[in-house]
């Protein structure tokens, strides 16, 4: 856990220097940004670079957030709910739903699911953030929502 607290930390101090440059830049995110460096209406000697995607991916999130960091939970929401305006992408993989391992501010957050076959209907329901949810799913099928706009 202390590891992936310094990498969370250096991830939102990497979101904070690009939105940075965003506003300088005076663009939105980082697609914008990206086409005026590529254009080159920005100035090199300001700082500005041009600004590559990041993609962390963490697997088994549930083993790092019943350990009880609360600086974990804090960056990960950070990083979820902004981090993808500045080019920063988060995978987050968990095999434990619980409220406990998968907090509900941080799973509201979270746009597009993919979810593998769980234990139970409840489960499910949890995963897709809905209390109408029939279909269990078979061994080797998936599920995923598509509200996704980014």
């Amino acid at each position: 856990p202390k590891n992936l607290v310094h990498w969370l930390n250096a991830l939102c101090i990497e979101m904070d220097i690009r939105y940075d440059m965003l506003v300088k830049a005076e663009v939105k995110n980082i697609t914008e940004y990206n086409t005026k460096f590529v254009q080159r209406e920005l100035n090199l000697e300001q700082g500005h670079q041009f600004l590559s995607f990041i993609i962390f991916i963490i697997d088994d999130l549930g083993l790092y957030t019943y350990q009880g960091s609360s600086e974990i939970n804090l960056s990960m929401v950070r990083l979820v709910s902004e981090g993808y305006k500045a080019g920063i992408y988060t995978i987050i993989s968990t095999s434990q739903t619980s409220g406990l391992s998968l907090p509900n501010n941080l799973l509201s957050m979270i746009k597009q699911r993919v979810v593998f076959r769980l234990n139970s209907k409840e489960d499910y329901r949890r995963g897709f953030d809905t209390t109408k949810f029939e279909i269990p799913l078979e061994p080797g099928r998936c599920l995923e929502n598509d509200s996704c706009d980014i």
